[in-house]
């Protein structure tokens, strides 16, 4: 990587019960079919699935065995198969991915999870997330957004999940990998007039309900596309979960207030906590009430596929979206109020797009771009002490917009290599957190006149002070291109460099290889060697570098550089037998990270805990897996992953990761192809835990987790399609919790309501999971 960066700114035994049925079988259901029609994904053969063309590697259309990235592409088909709700149950079933929290999302940030032992930061600054080629990542402070019930998932066409650094193609946050969600534009119809609506219900425990529709239309070569979704939850306050530690129950109040104001807003301290003697509601609050919106208009011009000049697409439009959410148990329920309708977190989102392509010639192709979006933290964001201020609310809230432009030239050479370049522009502010104590404010104004800072002030604490706070005006601008090409029949390569300069933090320029090795053979349908290397950056966030207790504005960009080589081989069987097709993806990755932005103890914060650059980090690893398919009936997957990271210059397990992860999977057709039966299972090895954290001993126990979809297909009442879908999560009601977030430092042995009522740390060693839950869901086509 060239850079002139500049600016301030204990081991659980596991029986594998699934295994010895498992082994031998495995099926991925990837490719374009009707959503609707399960049966349609099994007539095609591994061979098959691995010639579709994924766009997310190189921003141009290429075979999925070709491409220069370690790749995995989910389909409308498999996220109705397998019931998926969310992208953590999505990422859960994939060799690499390690969570935190689960069911019960990230608190106040979209999530914590690592990507092969890459992460760990509050929200995943480290990944990509894109929708239509458009990031998603919050503006300000670069959490990966999009991982829980505000997507929408009935409009997909796919989902493209690439591994790996790609800053060559698409700069900063693309650090651990990508991934990209790409909605279905065209209405699959030879009619110049035609209509298409599903929609979908879904029902649950603790009061689950959800309603989403997609619509699609088409007037010549006009397509529109829409769709919405609303999702509700009482949720189930996280009682009965396991909490060996107590850390969410049995809680009694704390006998003091130690900071507080009296009715003449007098500031005191160590005054009558008012709830003294009585104790705390068990759980968290784990209600939710989502809802998102999504449209495009879209033409398509009716030569496209002999057009030599003119339009040949044109698109325009929005995704907007709004969360409101209990926090969960992202905080430990003895110091905070976890069960109060103020434990929540409150964002939105929305963005508007216009796309242009324009054919210059047969062999130039130019694509521009615009596109406004917003992020937004609202007021209700917050929560309330329970040894301090007990009466009034900590809120947080901010506004962060974003312009901007891109242009690309796609052109095609005399022999059949293509090269990609383009530019980008854009202009965004960024709004550091305002936080306030008291009533909630109004609007997402750049101040408040309830200030958190003013009331804790260390000299004369007063309510209702006036805040103002910072707005930074940043513009970045990126060169880019790739080119692709063929040395011979068995040898092609990918480059890529991109050029990206920002005002907070100069330049940056980084590069990207890969070459594709067909190996000649007669055994394998198809045999492709990857060897690939790829840089990225990422900058600090506004919330890294201003937080208000780990904040650290002396923060540098981290950096990565990482070589793979990927392995991938299908097997079709030409006559009938027991075994219809295999394949095999097996990949072998080193990353060495510098600067890597991280949380590190400091006697000196509130947390304990502050951000800081690392000197040097590597991590390493395997990963396999391998997909068969006895007959059009039954097919299943098995994959797995391996993750080291180096710590005192010796390879050992990475912290918040399992050094060993399963994932398992059967599918099951049948009832005249009626019934799709679909088991599933994430069996972890034990996972690491940080020195700081307050519970474990060097490692969490590991855990086995199963889900059992049922599919009743194509169930016909007069015009309308039903398709009813039963879903079990965690079948056998394992009993299991996620590593804690971050440091993990709360100790629950520590607190005493009378003689310590503010232990040091504030995450829980643990996060609480569900047992067995139900869901149920029917899906209608119009």
């Amino acid at each position: 990587m060239i850079q002139h960066f500049s600016g301030n700114h204990q081991h659980k035994t596991l029986a594998l019960p699934l295994t010895t049925l498992i082994a031998l079988l495995s099926c991925n259901s990837y490719g374009q079919t009707d959503p609707f029609l399960i049966g349609d994904l099994k007539q095609m053969t591994l061979t098959q699935l691995l010639q579709l063309e994924v766009i997310t590697p190189s921003r141009v259309e290429q075979k999925l065995i070709d491409a220069p990235a370690n790749i995995t592409v989910i389909t409308q088909s498999m996220l109705r198969q397998r019931g998926y709700k969310n992208l953590v149950e999505i990422l859960q079933d994939l060799p690499g991915f390690d969570f935190a929290t689960f069911e019960d999302g990230g608190g106040e940030y979209p999530n914590h999870m690592l990507n092969r032992g890459i992460g760990g930061n509050p929200g995943s600054p480290k990944l990509l997330i894109l929708l239509d080629g458009i990031a998603q990542n919050h503006i300000g402070f670069n959490w990966s957004q999009l991982f829980g019930e505000e997507q929408l998932y009935q409009d997909l066409e796919r989902i493209e999940i690439l591994q790996g650094p790609a800053s060559a193609v698409y700069g900063s946050n693309a650090f651990s990998g990508i991934i990209h969600f790409i909605t279905k534009r065209k209405l699959d119809s030879d009619k110049s007039h035609a209509s298409q609506t599903t929609s979908t219900l879904w029902l649950g425990e603790d009061d689950t309900r959800s309603l989403s529709a997609f619509h699609q239309s088409k007037f010549n070569n006009t397509h529109f596309n829409a769709a919405f979704k609303i999702y509700k939850t009482d949720g189930d306050n996280g009682l009965g979960r396991y909490d060996p530690a107590g850390y969410f129950r049995d809680n009694a109040w704390p006998s003091i207030s130690t900071d507080d104001f009296d009715n003449n807003s007098q500031f005191v301290t160590n005054g009558d906590n008012p709830f003294a003697g009585s104790t705390q509601p068990d759980g968290f609050n784990t209600s939710k009430d989502d809802w998102s919106i999504r449209a495009s208009l879209n033409y398509f011009s009716p030569n496209l596929a002999k057009q030599t000049s003119g339009v040949e697409q044109a698109s325009m439009g929005l995704f907007v979206w709004n969360k409101e959410e209990g926090l969960g148990s992202y905080t430990p329920g003895f110091e905070y109020q976890t069960r109060s309708d103020t434990y929540k977190v409150h964002h939105s989102a929305q963005h508007y797009f216009a796309d242009l392509d324009y054919r210059i010639n047969s062999n130039v192709l130019s694509s521009s771009r615009l596109w406004y979006r917003e992020d937004r933290q609202l007021p209700r964001t917050g929560f309330q002490y329970s040894y301090r201020f007990v009466n009034l609310v900590k809120s947080y809230h901010s506004l962060n917009t974003l312009w901007g432009a891109e242009q690309q030239f796609k052109w095609q050479l005399a022999n059949n290599d293509l090269l990609l370049f383009g530019a980008r522009l854009t202009s965004a502010d960024k709004m550091d957190q305002v936080v306030s104590l008291g009533a909630f404010q109004d609007g997402n104004e750049p101040f408040t006149s309830s200030s958190w800072s003013g009331a804790t002030a260390v000299d004369n604490p007063q309510l209702g002070i006036h805040e103002q706070v910072d707005v930074f005006s940043t513009e970045e601008q990126a060169l880019y291109a790739t080119y692709d090409g063929e040395l011979n029949r068995h040898l092609s390569y990918s480059a890529g460099l991109r050029y990206d300069h920002s005002e907070d933090y100069s330049s940056t320029v980084n590069p990207r290889l890969g070459l594709i090795y067909k190996v000649p053979n007669t055994l394998f349908e198809q045999w492709n060697i990857k060897l690939l290397y790829g840089e990225a950056f990422r900058e600090p966030s506004i919330f890294e570098l201003t937080d208000e207790f780990r904040g650290n504005n002396d923060l540098a960009p981290e950096e990565i550089r990482t070589t793979e080589l990927v392995s991938q081989f299908s097997w079709q069987n030409s006559q009938p037998g027991m075994v219809q097709s295999l394949s095999l993806d097996a990949s072998f990755f080193h990353s060495s990270m510098h600067n890597l932005i991280t949380l590190v103890q400091s006697t000196g914060t509130d947390s304990g805990s502050r951000y800081s650059n690392a000197e040097q980090a590597s991590v390493r690893g395997v990963s396999l897996s391998f997909e068969g398919q006895l007959s059009h009936q039954f097919s299943a997957y098995i994959n797995y992953q391996f993750t080291q990271g180096r710590q005192q210059g010796r390879w050992t397990a990475v912290d918040h990761t399992a050094s060993n992860k399963w994932n398992l999977g059967i599918n099951w057709l049948t009832w005249d192809n009626r019934l799709n039966v679909n088991l599933r299972s994430n069996i972890s090895g034990t996972r690491k835990v940080p020195q700081s954290n307050g519970y474990y001993q060097n490692d969490a126990p590991g855990y086995e987790k199963t889900a059992l979809t049922l599919t009743i297909n194509d169930w016909t009442i007069g015009s309308l399609r039903l398709s009813p879908q039963f879903i079990v999560k965690n079948l056998f009601d394992e009993q299991f919790a996620g590593v804690g977030r971050q440091d993990g430092r709360s100790n629950r042995a520590e607190y005493d309501p009378l003689t310590n009522v503010n232990p040091e740390g504030f995450v829980p060693a643990y996060h609480p999971q569900p047992g067995r839950t139900f869901l149920f869901n029917v899906k209608m086509e119009f």
